[in-house]
């Protein structure tokens, strides 16, 4: 376990030898020290980091952050439907202010294939990867569902999604996808600074409210940590909450600054009034 003063808190991260990686899979996101949750207190950031991986300082961000969103909903009897247009319309909600003021682009894949996905990633460099959908486990082994042609499901391995990703210069991966722990480990050993995942199963509306809260703080220019507590803060006093989704998202960081937006210049104007010749 690794400590870091955090001003007049703790920047706690949690990290595990390979010979007992079975304490990593415990749900420390509910640790309790009889008052309440401490993933629930701002001055108490806990973040993960898979062994043998430290620290890094990611280069400022200066161009305008672009963010590709990936919603995955198969026409298939084995997927729960999502209200991916409520989730849709909430992010954009919650990054409004970098966007109104030229800071921010947010792409939406035509659809979820593999082909599509990794078609938007070679187009364009994104900082932020927002994947909505379902993750599952077979074995021990963990998939991301995404889509087929015909819409489908498509289970693809946590592998080949980690490799489809890799080295693009990606600096957030949020998977709003039950179980994926697993592919975040992956994500961040393959070089990706920050990544949330859910550990467990997690209602769509909490779901939802979860990337609103994220997103916002994120935009105003909270570090990573910081704005998943306000995010875990929304989702604790939602309405109809359960009271427990609140601690299933789990982070791995590498870096909490990676994606500072207090540097990013707006973007220059391509419409301008040119003066006419009479």
């Amino acid at each position: 376990k690794q400590l870091e003063a955090n001003g007049d808190g703790l920047r706690i991260s949690l990290q595990f030898e390979d010979n007992a990686q079975w304490l990593a899979t415990l749900p420390w996101e509910f640790l309790h020290d009889g008052e309440d949750f401490l993933v629930a207190r701002r001055n108490t950031l806990i973040s993960r980091m898979p062994s043998k991986l430290k620290r890094i300082q990611s280069a400022p961000l200066e161009s305008v952050l672009s963010m590709l969103v990936v919603v995955s909903a198969p026409q298939d009897r084995s997927c729960d439907p999502l209200d991916s247009e409520r989730e849709r319309d909430r992010i954009l909600q919650a990054v409004d202010k970098l966007y109104v003021n030229q800071k921010m682009v947010v792409d939406f894949t035509d659809d979820a294939t593999f082909e599509t996905i990794q078609s938007y990633l070679n187009e364009k460099d994104y900082q932020i990867v927002h994947f909505t959908g379902h993750g599952t486990e077979v074995d021990g082994q963990g998939f991301l569902v995404l889509e087929n042609e015909d819409l489908t499901a498509n289970s693809v391995g946590n592998q080949a999604v980690a490799d489809l990703f890799a080295a693009r210069g990606i600096r957030l991966v949020v998977l709003s996808a039950c179980k994926s722990s697993d592919l975040a480990d992956k994500l961040v050993r393959k070089g990706v600074p920050a990544v949330v995942a859910m550990q467990y199963s997690i209602l769509d509306p909490s779901a939802t409210g979860f990337s609103f809260a994220f997103y916002q703080a994120l935009a105003s220019g909270r570090d990573i940590d910081l704005s998943l507590t306000e995010a875990r803060l929304a989702m604790r006093q939602a309405k109809g909450s359960n009271k427990i989704d609140f601690a299933t998202p789990v982070l791995y960081l590498l870096d909490p600054e990676c994606l500072h937006t207090g540097k990013i210049k707006p973007a220059s104007s391509e419409l301008f009034e040119k003066p006419v010749m009479l």
